[in-house]
């Protein structure tokens, strides 16, 4: 080596035992990677990917909801009369919350019951649409029944049927599925136009009920009324009472006393009355029996609103009863609820008719005390007078008749204005329109969240293959330093756009400050820099890699050109004779060399090129045969290389990759010290450490290991490939200049 050379070395950085002390990589540490920060920048970096991700994803989901069938549905909405406003407690339960309204729930019953359904397939015609009866329907010659075809249909239905209470109000809404929107229209409101003519009828059914009982019980007040105006003219006609001689009567001080005690008698005898007539009806017979008017006298809300919520799950039970059988789990809740019923009736008639016995034997005790005064008091009044008294106890009981008979015709004519206005007690208050737009499949939510999954995963997969899958390779500086390797570098691969058609050599010969030139500048610095090769005598470097197409050729080629290019005596030596492709990287026709040598004599004369841009030899491979690896492996190649060092100051050899052929781990035990490259992210780890470990066996000096064909551009997602940015910025520097 020159004294020039040497000079020149002397400028470079320093020895590759001192550079970590002062490389502020070798500070940062693997957390860094976790940071916000670089977890953004990868995904920056992959912004097309996962746009491209998100877009697949949403298409696929577009194509996918094309290809289903499209669904329609069509809502009616009925308003229910509300029920009259009692705050009776049952237990928890209050009669005025509309969620626990027996109405609302023997409306949804009958709504869905299979009896109901039939009736809409009957009057939308749905036993012949090919919908519901299936795209091929049956025919009864399959040995399919009737029956068991409009079941199928009526199943149909009730799948697509929708019935519930909208909120807490005395709202209903019916809604039906179908492929066809005019149909699902069709059948909603043809639904709730036979749910109204079946409110109607049940209706008039309980009014008929209603005023059956009416009439009947008219017709015994009636006759009571009768009988009671006769006995009423019989005692007047006896005693020959006027109204004059009443009035004279009663003027008188025992008379006017009379006529009190006779007037509390008959109002004590009508309250008893009364009294056992509602106990009477509060009977177990009358409460099954009885219509629910008559209880208006028995003054129990409670009781009447009981009363009404049996009859109406007595009548659900009664619609459930042929469809689901008895022992059906709904049957079966629905016994529990009318014993629950019929147990809470028994306890309040028990209860009322406990009441009104107190009430009636107070009553008793009362008419007895006032029978005893009279009695007293008759004794000191004329004969006549008994006559007035019982003409008095008549009027009383005739004007409690006629009273009791005036409620009972003004009950019957409200029940007649009301059969008169035929008014039922639902209404459609919103009726169902076409829908226009599909219910199913729901386009723009799926596609949403299709879209936005596609958008995750992409975002998922990139983290995981920046943090492990790309832990198969190495990807910086500092997972060299965490496997215990020594880096030396990083050596940046060329894009064709930027080659424009030359090599990688010649690229970084003619562009002396790009990134590709500066990276093995950098890297050859570091070599040459080490304590055992400063003065050394013809140092021999072998530039080997891991794996075959990471870069070895090139590399050794631009390391040969720039110890040329510094003053020294540089040989570059091809001793890959299996794959040798120093004279294409360079340009050269091939001639004759290494194998030529050891083919001929010992000591024969050895045949170098030039190469034409630099003063640097080259030993081509030459025409190798099968005998070749053998000679390049045998200690003929150490005589060889010992010989060269006395005529040169750096001798370059591109050796064949580690893990193909066994040729350089020979050629290592020959060098002064060995350079290994290793591709980014794609050189397994466990491939490098195989090679080292090979390369350690063989007693080679490692001088370290060096990143190879590394995307500067998408180097720069990772932090600790920020520093390959700056190999280019002197190069753009200097070309603006130029300009």
């Amino acid at each position: 080596m020159s004294l020039t050379d040497m000079k020149l070395l002397g400028k470079w950085p320093l020895a590759m035992e001192d550079s970590s002390e002062q490389d502020p990589l070798a500070q940062r540490t693997e957390r860094e990677d976790l940071q916000p920060s670089a977890i953004a920048r990868v995904w920056w970096f992959h912004r097309f990917i996962v746009i491209l991700t998100t877009v697949t994803f949403a298409l696929a989901a577009i194509v996918f909801l094309g290809l289903q069938e499209r669904q329609y549905t069509a809502e009616v909405r009925i308003q229910l009369d509300e029920l009259p406003k009692r705050y009776i407690k049952i237990g928890k339960r209050t009669a005025t919350d509309p969620r626990q309204n027996p109405v609302i729930g023997t409306s949804l019953a009958l709504i869905s019951s299979r009896a109901f359904l039939r009736d809409v397939a009957i009057g939308t015609e749905l036993f012949s649409d090919p919908e519901f009866t299936g795209d091929q329907p049956r025919s009864s010659s399959e040995g399919i029944s009737k029956a068991a075809r409009e079941n199928d249909v009526i199943d149909a239905l009730f799948d697509r049927l929708t019935v519930t209470q909208r909120g807490g109000s005395h709202v209903i809404s019916i809604a039906v599925t179908s492929r066809d929107p005019k149909k699902a229209a069709i059948i909603v409101n043809t639904a709730a136009q036979l749910f109204i003519a079946a409110e109607r009828e049940n209706q008039k059914q309980r009014e008929a009920k209603a005023m059956t009982w009416l009439s009947s019980r008219i017709e015994n007040v009636q006759e009571k009324l009768v009988t009671i105006e006769g006995q009423f003219l019989e005692v007047a006609g006896e005693h020959a009472i006027t109204g004059l001689d009443l009035d004279a009567f009663v003027e008188q001080t025992s008379g006017a006393r009379l006529a009190e005690l006779t007037t509390q008698l008959a109002a004590a005898k009508a309250e008893g009355a009364d009294l056992r007539a509602r106990y009477h009806q509060l009977s177990d017979e009358n409460i099954e029996n009885g219509a629910a008017l008559a209880l208006s006298f028995a003054k129990s809300p409670a009781l009447q609103d009981l009363v009404r919520l049996e009859s109406e799950l007595q009548q659900r039970r009664a619609e459930l009863n042929g469809e689901l059988g008895p022992r059906h789990p709904s049957m079966i809740g629905l016994a529990n609820e009318i014993d629950n019923t019929q147990r809470l009736i028994k306890n309040e008639t028990a209860r009322l008719k406990n009441r009104i016995g107190s009430d009636l034997s107070i009553n008793t005790a009362r008419q007895n005390k006032i029978e005893q005064q009279l009695s007293t008091l008759k004794s000191e009044v004329h004969e006549q007078s008994e006559g007035t008294a019982e003409f008095l106890v008549l009027k009383q009981a005739l004007d409690t008749e006629r009273g009791l008979l005036s409620d009972l015709l003004l009950h019957r004519q409200e029940i007649e204005q009301r059969q008169a206005m035929k008014r039922a007690r639902a209404k459609v208050i919103s009726p169902a329109s076409i829908p226009y737009r599909s219910s199913h499949p729901q386009f723009f939510p799926i596609v949403l969240i299709v879209a936005m999954a596609g958008f995750v995963m992409a975002l998922v997969t990139i983290f995981l293959r920046d943090r492990w899958v790309s832990d198969f390779g190495f990807k910086n500086m500092e997972d060299l330093r965490r496997s215990e390797l020594n880096p030396l570098g990083y050596v940046p691969e060329l894009p064709s756009h930027q080659a424009r058609g030359q090599s990688v050599a010649d690229y970084a010969f003619a562009n002396p400050n790009s990134a590709q030139s500066e990276s093995i500048q950098r890297i050859r610095s570091r070599i040459c820099t080490m304590e055992s090769l400063r003065s050394h005598q013809g140092a021999v470097v072998l530039v080997t890699s891991t794996e075959p197409l990471e870069g070895k050729t090139t590399t050794a080629v631009i390391m040969a050109r720039q110890a040329a290019m510094t003053g020294a005596k540089t040989l570059l030596i091809d001793v890959d004779v299996r794959n040798p492709g120093v004279h294409a990287a360079l340009g050269l026709s091939p001639s004759a060399g290494l194998c030529e040598l050891f083919q001929g004599p010992v000591g024969g004369d050895i045949s170098l090129s030039e190469d034409p841009e630099t003063p640097l030899f080259i030993l081509q491979a030459g025409t190798c045969d099968a005998n070749s690896p053998t000679h390049v492996r045998s200690p003929e190649m150490g005589v060889l290389l010992d010989e060269l060092r006395y005529h040169y100051d750096w001798i370059f050899l591109d050796s064949p990759s580690i893990s193909a052929v066994a040729d350089g781990l020979e050629l290592a035990r020959h060098a002064d010290t060995t350079l290994l490259l290793t591709r980014w992210l794609t050189t397994t780890r466990g491939a490098a450490q195989i090679a080292i470990e090979q390369l350690r066996d063989v007693g080679a000096n490692l001088a370290g290991v060096a990143l190879s064909r590394v995307d500067m551009l998408a180097g720069r997602k990772y932090r600790h490939l920020d520093e390959i940015g700056y190999y280019g910025y002197y190069n753009n520097r200097t070309q603006v200049s130029a300009q």
